[in-house]
């Protein structure tokens, strides 16, 4: 349950389950909180004996705003992320990888593991592959995420940062690719939802650079889902 008050338009709202179920209007700038005819709201019961919720509240949150719909809706979320700096496994390709390095089946313990961003001649790389130059053009990496409920899966974003051809899999299926790169950018893949697997999960991306004789390389991804905590 969600309730807002905004003093300046006097709209007050209640929310149930992240769906708006009742708006009042008072008159702006109203100090009274409405509905209690006192400057104060009381959460759980009113000044009188009647009137007031039965049971245990678990968790309270006070904000000094009005909610709008998209942040109540968020409240019953919660972000599976894999941030920038986070760890992955790699594998440098001075030869390519089995086929299911793509599937969460593949043992990657033989992988090298670091933080991304992954690349060399670039400040603030955190994995060097300083052997890169001259050698292979691309490197493989994958990361493992776990999904409670892959049908309360509402959103799911990518960003890839790479100086070449870059191809994103999740669960062996290819969700994205450019054959040019991109400087940094924020991809919507919602359309592979029906891809994710309750429990664990893999992405896996290729990242390449565009000469293999260049004096630089940079390749970073990293990955939001949101996933509704009341479905």
């Amino acid at each position: 349950v969600v309730g807002t008050y905004n003093k300046t338009t006097g709209k007050q709202k209640l929310y149930v389950d992240g769906q708006l179920v009742n708006t009042q209007t008072h008159p702006s700038g109203n100090v009274i909180v409405p509905l209690t005819e006192r400057n104060y709201m009381a959460i759980g019961a009113r000044y009188n004996d009647w009137g007031f919720f039965s049971g245990s509240i678990d968790d309270v949150r006070i904000y000094n705003y009005a909610l709008d719909e998209g942040e109540v809706l968020a409240l019953l979320s919660e972000k599976v992320c894999i941030k920038e700096g986070d760890e992955w496994h790699y594998f440098k390709g001075v030869q390519e990888p089995p086929d299911e390095w793509k599937h969460s089946v593949f043992d990657d313990s033989g992988w090298q593991s670091g933080p991304s961003y992954f690349g060399y001649g670039r400040e603030g790389i955190t994995t060097n592959l300083e052997d890169m130059q001259g050698n292979y053009l691309t490197v493989y990496v994958r990361k493992d995420f776990t999904v409670n409920d892959p049908d309360a899966v509402t959103k799911m974003t990518l960003f890839i940062e790479c100086d070449g051809p870059f191809i994103a899999y999740l669960n062996g299926i290819p969700i994205i690719s450019n054959p040019f790169g991109l400087p940094g950018e924020l991809l919507d893949v919602s359309g592979f939802i029906e891809e994710l697997f309750p429990g664990e999960n893999i992405l896996a991306v290729e990242g390449s650079n565009d000469d293999i004789n260049s004096d630089s390389f940079s390749f970073t991804p990293y990955f939001e889902l949101t996933e509704r905590l009341d479905k």
